[in-house]
């Protein structure tokens, strides 16, 4: 569950950084569409910062027309969960992704339902920061479980994942270390610090043409070892 979480979430946001930056070779700027997505306190946040061509589309041309955040906050709710559920279908056309689509939309319309009884905003910069961890993990959680019914080509699928992972029961096939070691190198990406990657960016910018050369050469040498045969990008499907 969460090698797919990453899986999908690298796939998409390095591919939409190809495009952006091969944009940029031409002379187009072209927005981000991603902003360490894993990082959001709430489902709200999450939908802020993943896939953000897609989501700010969906506000533009559904929920604000549906009505937006105006009338009451039970209209509201009903206007992200239309969304959603709608969002879920531009994926394709299958039940899972209506599903998929649809808890997203409930959980968003019960953040805005809880917003609207206690006042309290999931979101704000001053919460401690205990509590902005612990939100961040279940709303990291509550994605990544989200993707196992995303992925799956049926609910039977899913129910079978859900089963054994709540069952506790190691799986017929151990993990080997090397998939741990990137598992483990893309959560500290995704949650260290934001500078840390625009550092080693603007170190690599510092170094002489042939020690920018040699790392070019060497990162190509290591994909094409450990690469393996090229995959298409897991969005191409959508």
């Amino acid at each position: 569950m969460y090698g797919y979480a990453f899986q999908i979430y690298y796939d998409f946001s390095g591919y939409s950084d190809i495009a952006i930056g091969a944009a940029r070779m031409l002379g187009f700027e072209l927005p981000i569409n991603f902003d360490r997505p894993y990082n959001a306190t709430s489902i709200r946040d999450f939908w802020r910062r993943w896939h953000i061509s897609l989501s700010t589309w969906l506000r533009d041309y559904l929920y604000i027309p549906l009505g937006g955040g105006r009338g009451s906050a039970w209209k509201t709710a009903r206007n992200l969960a239309i969304v959603m559920v709608l969002g879920g279908l531009w994926h394709g056309a299958a039940w899972t992704f209506v599903v998929w689509g649809a808890a997203h939309g409930l959980l968003l319309a019960c953040g805005r339902l809880f917003h609207a009884a206690t006042g309290i905003e999931a979101d704000r910069a001053s919460q401690p920061l205990g509590s902005r961890i612990l939100r961040m993990m279940v709303t990291f959680h509550l994605v990544a479980a989200g993707f196992v019914i995303f992925r799956a080509t049926d609910f039977s699928t899913a129910g079978a994942y859900f089963a054994g992972l709540l069952s506790g029961v190691t799986g017929p096939q151990p993990v080997p270390p090397a998939p741990c070691l990137v598992l483990l190198l893309a959560a500290v990406m995704e949650w260290g610090p934001r500078g840390a990657m625009g550092s080693v960016g603007r170190l690599y910018l510092r170094l002489p043409s042939p020690a920018k050369a040699g790392v070019m050469a060497g990162s190509l040498l290591i994909f094409s070892v450990v690469g393996g045969t090229g995959t298409p990008f897991i969005y191409f499907q959508f």
